[in-house]
Order: structure tokens, then C-alpha cells, then sequence
């Protein structure tokens, strides 16, 4: 009977697998780049009236995941999320922007968060690039010149959905977000 519980142990142990990642998708250096917010910092930006509206940034969130392709699989599917929150407070508003990797996927999710008495709630910027959603973001880089400034070796994120007041967001490697320009044409431009 000891030997047979030996053999049932050994058979119960040697037919568990370890896991392993097969597959990974991991966020680059560059892309890194694109949500550089390290600490919590203020930066300022210029409306479309002149005036200097404070942003405040929480540091960087970078979060590691993976998924099996069946419940009892072994093999694991590693992806990447790097979030950025950032908040207008003389606006109202807090926007969240996710760098994701999932499956052969690299895109932006934008969330806007809207507080105060007439804009509480939540609006979903959709972004309209997706011929690019397989292509690394070192590959979007273009110029753009929008209502009279240059953009060089930026990033331009386009909403498509109807709820966002959002309508584009410039982002640069070297300043993060660069240009914010909303469906009624205002705008908050990077002071630096």
C-alpha cells in the first residue's frame, strides 16, 4: 500500500507542469518615453485665450500581466500596461492616458474624467488609429503643423468616438503630452 501511494505521488507530481512564458509583449524604451512621469510634478500649459493652466501628474504606473490560453495550460502570454493620470484642476478635468501591448496590439487608451457641477462623468476618447495597432510607436512618429504650430517627432493620437470633447492629443518622446486640442477648437499647449 506505501509503495502504491509512492507511485500515485509521483505520477500526481511528474504530470504538473511549470509555467512558462511563451509569448511576450513587452513595452520599449521608447514607448516608455511617451508617459514620462516619473513623480508627482506640475507642468504648465497655454490656452487658446493666453492664459497658464496648471497641470498636475501622478508618477507613472507600469503593470506586468499575463494570461494561459485554457485553464490547465502551462504556457503563459505576458503583456504590459503603462498608465499616466494627469489633472487640469482650474478645468475640471483628469485625463488617464494607457499605453497597452495586449496580444500584437500597441495602443493608447485615453479616459477623461470630468468634475464639477455641469461636467461630472466620464467621456471615452477613441483612438482612431487603428491601421497602426500592430506597428511599434517608433514607427507613428510623424511632423504636423495644427493651428499654426509646428509638432516635430510627435505622436498624434485622434479621437473617433462621439463623446469625447477631445478631439487629438500630441504626444513627444521628449515632453510627454505636448498639445491637447478639443472638438470646440480650445486647446492647451506644453509651455516649455
Amino acid at each position: 500500500m506505501k509503495i502504491l501511494h509512492r507511485l500515485l505521488f509521483l505520477l500526481i507530481l511528474s504530470s504538473c507542469c511549470q509555467d512558462e512564458v511563451v509569448y511576450s509583449n513587452k513595452i520599449t524604451e521608447f514607448e516608455k518615453s511617451l508617459i514620462p512621469y516619473l513623480s508627482f510634478d506640475n507642468d504648465f500649459y497655454s490656452d487658446q485665450n493666453g492664459n497658464s493652466i496648471r497641470a498636475s501628474f501622478d508618477p507613472r504606473e507600469f503593470k506586468t500581466s499575463t494570461e494561459r490560453p485554457g485553464p490547465e495550460s502551462c504556457q503563459l502570454d505576458e503583456y504590459q500596461n503603462l498608465t499616466g493620470s494627469f489633472r487640469f484642476i482650474s478645468l475640471d478635468l483628469e485625463l488617464t492616458l494607457t499605453l497597452s501591448t495586449f496580444f500584437e496590439r500597441r495602443q493608447f487608451k485615453v479616459n477623461e474624467y470630468y468634475y464639477g457641477d455641469e461636467n461630472l462623468g466620464i467621456d471615452l476618447f477613441q483612438d482612431c488609429n487603428n491601421d497602426y495597432l500592430n506597428e511599434p510607436f517608433e514607427n507613428r512618429i510623424k511632423n504636423i503643423e495644427l493651428l499654426d504650430f509646428q509638432f516635430t517627432n510627435v505622436i498624434v493620437i485622434e479621437d473617433c468616438s462621439i463623446e469625447s470633447q477631445l478631439d487629438k492629443i500630441i504626444v513627444s518622446p521628449e515632453k510627454g503630452i505636448d498639445f491637447i486640442l478639443f472638438k470646440d477648437n480650445s486647446y492647451l499647449k506644453l509651455i516649455k
